[in-house]
């Protein structure tokens, strides 16, 4: 056994950080670097390592992580300061909260969740991955919005089989608000728009919403505008996400008054949004 060990030691490149004489355990990582720990940190900050009555110092436990994920975990179970994860790559960090989940290495794994979340809306289905994983609610529901700017079939492919169905009645309630938002000048026929009389745009009458109004000062015509804004809804339920960019047209000073007739358009859009469950409703 001995022998064995000293051959593997041979092999590995030692932790220049952890490699302490009476460290009483000997873990190598996945691309060949040896961790030296002390089992009395293992029990006292982690759960999910072998217990320390079934490692032996005459061992070398291989685990599935680099040395650069190891290195940052190890850390959080000695009484240091621990790692800022603040300026981390992703590339980093999310091999790190899954180690850190795996081997229930609980002041980890509380960092971890705080900058996962803090990353988005980048990597939305790394995330939303993570989060279901480990039962993290309020996350997955954090990254279902940033999703909804991918095309359905790329997030289906990338979605874990649980949340396919979740998801897709999700999707299909923004799709729904999509069709309504597109349809909001036909849908109801020539029925008046709700609002005072309005003056100045050829009409002293309610404007129903099939009629073609352009204005006197300008000679520009709100169905052009309407066009312009259905465009930009045909993009699909990613141009719900951002509605000040749908509906950022301009109006000069003189078309105050059809503006008002697209805010009542864009107000139809966010109430219907904010009737939409969240995400983690229909998982």
């Amino acid at each position: 056994m001995e022998s064995y060990l000293g051959e593997e030691l041979e092999k590995s490149t030692m932790s220049e950080k952890f490699c302490a004489d009476d460290a009483d355990v000997t873990f190598r990582s996945a691309d060949g670097v040896l961790f030296r720990i002390h089992t009395l940190n293992l029990k006292a900050h982690a759960e999910g390592f072998p217990p320390p009555e079934f490692l032996e110092s005459s061992e070398i436990v291989p685990l599935t992580e680099t040395a650069s994920t190891l290195d940052v975990l190890f850390r959080f179970i000695y009484p240091s300061r621990h790692p800022d994860l603040e300026h981390v790559d992703f590339a980093v960090l999310e091999p790190l909260a899954e180690a850190a989940e795996k081997y229930q290495v609980y002041s980890a794994m509380s960092v971890c969740r705080i900058y996962m979340k803090a990353t988005l809306p980048l990597h939305p289905e790394a995330i939303m991955s993570y989060a279901s994983r480990h039962d993290y609610p309020e996350i997955m529901a954090l990254a279902a919005p940033p999703l909804l700017k991918r095309p359905l079939e790329d997030v289906a492919s990338k979605m874990p089989l649980a949340l396919l169905a979740p998801w897709v009645q999700y999707y299909g309630k923004w799709n729904h608000v999509l069709h309504g938002a597109l349809s909001f000048f036909v849908s109801k026929g020539t029925a008046p728009i709700p609002l005072p009389p309005i003056s100045g745009f050829g009409s002293t009458r309610p404007i129903a919403r099939s009629i073609v109004i352009s204005c006197p000062g300008c000679h520009a015509s709100l169905e052009n505008r309407i066009i312009n804004i259905m465009a930009k809804l045909g993009a699909g339920v990613t141009s719900l996400q951002d509605l000040d960019s749908v509906f950022n047209l301009g109006f000069p000073p003189c078309c105050d008054k059809g503006a008002v007739q697209i805010q009542v358009w864009r107000s139809s859009i966010e109430v219907d949004i904010r009737s939409i469950p969240n995400f983690t409703t229909f998982v």
